[in-house]
């Protein structure tokens, strides 16, 4: 569209465009083209706005989001490390943990090998390490 914008514009202005000189279809001919380039223009000039100014909608969304996330009673992006470091995480035994036999975030069954992590809320809450640090973050 930019390209035919150009030669458009090229075609209007050039100095051999005497369409005005020659007949009532022509001078009508020549003011659609000018009809023409101006829409093209102001779409052009729309999407650079819109260019321009996405990322600072997505910013100010996200921030408010955020804001709005504190406000009732959420943690913060800041919080997340020490959240994070205040998980106790143990080798999965199945002799320990009988009241689920996979992980219900990743739907993955637990082995002997992989490292999980008991919320102190309740003892039945005990995931894959990897997968609750996955959804704190």
């Amino acid at each position: 569209m930019i390209a035919w914008m150009i030669y458009g514009y090229t075609i209007f202005y050039s100095d051999k465009n005497n369409c005005d000189d020659r007949s009532e279809v022509m001078a009508f001919l020549n003011s659609i083209m000018f009809v023409i380039l101006f829409v093209g223009y102001f779409i052009m000039f729309t999407y650079l706005m819109l260019l321009c100014t996405l990322p600072c909608l997505y910013f100010m969304i996200r921030d408010q989001a955020e804001s709005n996330r504190l406000r009732t009673g959420g943690v913060g992006q800041s919080q997340v490390p020490m959240i994070l470091s205040s998980l106790s995480r143990t080798q999965y035994n199945p002799q320990l943990f009988q009241h689920e036999k996979n992980c219900i975030i990743c739907l993955v069954d637990y082995e002997p090998a992989d490292m999980i992590t008991q919320l102190k809320c309740d003892e039945r809450h005990y995931y894959h390490t990897s997968c609750i640090e996955g959804w704190v973050k």
